[in-house]
């Protein structure tokens, strides 16, 4: 699958993290401490907050700063790099210090949606306490984006297989892929591990100068604070997971999982809207009459308004995932569908294609989610298994995902392939931790809610709240229930009990 965020559609396949040590804090006196005495001059900068960027979506009550971080930590004196970095420019009338956000992706810039964020999802309680604060992760967003492929290259790859040999031409997309990455910016590629990223937030916690971090993550920001919370255990303030993804799941199983997530949300999609033109009424039927439009696809891709870009399958399938993220957009890929299916013009599935995938109608990818998530997935997996695994995973994972084919399968195999490869895996381990709060949705389509069940288990000192939704998180201002138990634990500390379950408003 392509990005997603919370926000505008969130979250991808193949997400994790890893690692185990321990955080840094503040010594008296007010001097941040780092855990490696060889970070301290990083821990000790202060962010310079001032105008933003003119390439950093700006708005009036915003400002924005930079973080330096070591490129590589082996060599911690050696290249550095620096991370962009947003807040909301207003006073708190009880001041808490920051609370970190992250809109997941991985590789959904957090600076280019702080105020729309803020607005949709924390009420004025939470703003009356915390400056929201943003960071892109290294290689993402406005802090040192990576490229990975060309324009030209990206619309090739997002056409989908054209060969009758699906893994030869897997393997020669990942190859050019990864030598992408490492011709562009060789060593920024090998370093955008979550670890790594977690390391980052570290620093730029410091540098804010807070001395725990407080943090709301959604999607791949839920895996982004679990290996900090396993990295920092010290530093860890009011912790909000929402949109989970277990670190400690395999790629086969990530992928599985949201092939199914995916699957269930079309079959509730069909029996919640009703066609007057291109599908039955009658939701058994539709959905057959839907999966067959996709495999004609492959045969002949559907006409467009842009005469050199026909709808093919792999496109088709990524305009109905990116509407599948939230109920509200239900109504819109029923009029995508019924233009494609009863007027035979793929033009409104290929717009949201595109726009999920940050393609705008000149055919410049304004930014580089697309690669950032590719890439930080391929280091934060290894493959596990053989070929012979594989056939049958791959097997497994078409017949309960028949509307998706060959969408999810292989992953294990694409990194088998890969020339790019990430650091040793280790599973994530929690050790004592203050209380951290999970939400979780009974039917997300992008992070299955079992993910959230895991987690909840991994985290003796957590709470589950589980919300009766299909839309991908819930701490986003659908349900009061959600909204009134998050808020109460990070304004006025108040832990929720061990289950609670919500429904949306």
């Amino acid at each position: 699958m392509k990005k997603f965020s919370c926000i505008a559609a969130a979250a991808a396949l193949l997400l994790a993290g890893c690692g185990n040590t321990q955080g840094g804090g503040e010594l008296p006196g007010g001097k941040q401490v780092a855990p490696d005495p060889k970070l301290q001059p990083f821990y000790t900068q202060k962010v310079k907050w001032g105008t933003c960027p003119d390439n950093v979506t700006d708005a009036p009550d915003m400002q924005c700063g930079t973080v330096k971080v070591p490129l590589n930590y082996e060599n911690p004196s050696g290249e550095t790099i620096s991370l962009q970095a947003a807040r909301l420019k207003r006073t708190p009338k009880k001041p808490r210090g920051a609370l970190f956000m992250n809109p997941g992706g991985p590789g959904q810039s957090a600076t280019d949606i702080l105020v729309g964020i803020s607005g949709a999802s924390f009420s004025s309680s939470v703003m009356n306490n915390y400056i929201v604060v943003a960071v892109d992760p290294r290689g993402v967003g406005h802090s040192n984006p990576i490229r990975c492929l060309s324009d030209k290259q990206r619309d090739i790859s997002r056409n989908g297989y054209v060969g009758t040999d699906l893994l030869a031409d897997a393997k020669k997309e990942v190859e050019t892929f990864m030598n992408g990455c490492l011709k562009n910016n060789p060593e920024l590629a090998k370093t955008m591990d979550t670890q790594t990223h977690a390391r980052d937030l570290d620093i730029t916690r410091a540098a804010v100068g807070d001395t725990k971090l407080n943090y709301v993550g959604y999607s791949y920001g839920s895996m982004l604070g679990a290996t900090y919370a396993s990295l920092f255990p010290k530093t860890v303030g009011r912790m909000v997971l929402d949109g989970i993804v277990d670190p400690n799941r395999s790629a086969d199983n990530m992928a599985k999982g949201q092939g199914l997530g995916f699957e269930t949300a079309t079959r509730h999609f069909l029996k919640t809207e009703q066609f007057e033109k291109g599908l039955s009424k009658n939701p058994n039927e539709a959905l057959r009459q839907l999966q067959a439009f996709l495999e004609s696809l492959d045969k002949k891709p559907l006409r467009t308004n842009q005469p050199t870009r026909p709808l093919t399958r792999a496109l088709a399938t990524e305009g109905i995932a990116a509407l599948l993220y939230n109920t509200e957009t239900y109504p819109t890929l029923r009029d995508a569908l019924t233009q494609a299916l009863d007027k035979h013009d793929g033009s409104q599935l290929l717009y949201f294609a595109d726009t999920n995938s940050g393609r705008d109608s000149s055919g410049k990818y304004e930014e580089n989610s697309a690669d950032a998530i590719v890439l930080i997935n391929n280091l934060d997996y290894q493959p596990e298994g053989d070929m012979e695994l594989w056939k049958k995973q791959a097997a497994e994972i078409n017949r309960l995902t028949p509307t998706y084919k060959d969408l999810f399968t292989y992953t294990d195999y694409m990194l088998a392939v890969s020339p790019l490869k990430g650091p040793k895996r280790q599973p994530v381990k929690f050790g004592a931790l203050p209380h951290i709060v999970i939400v979780g949705n009974l039917h997300d389509p992008a992070t299955p809610y079992d993910n959230a069940v895991s987690l909840h288990k991994q985290l003796p000192n957590s709470s589950l709240i589980t919300l009766d939704s299909w839309n991908h998180c819930g701490y986003s201002g659908i349900s009061t229930c959600v909204t009134k138990n998050v808020e109460k634990y990070l304004v006025d500390g108040v832990v929720p009990p061990k289950k609670v379950s919500c429904k949306v408003d």
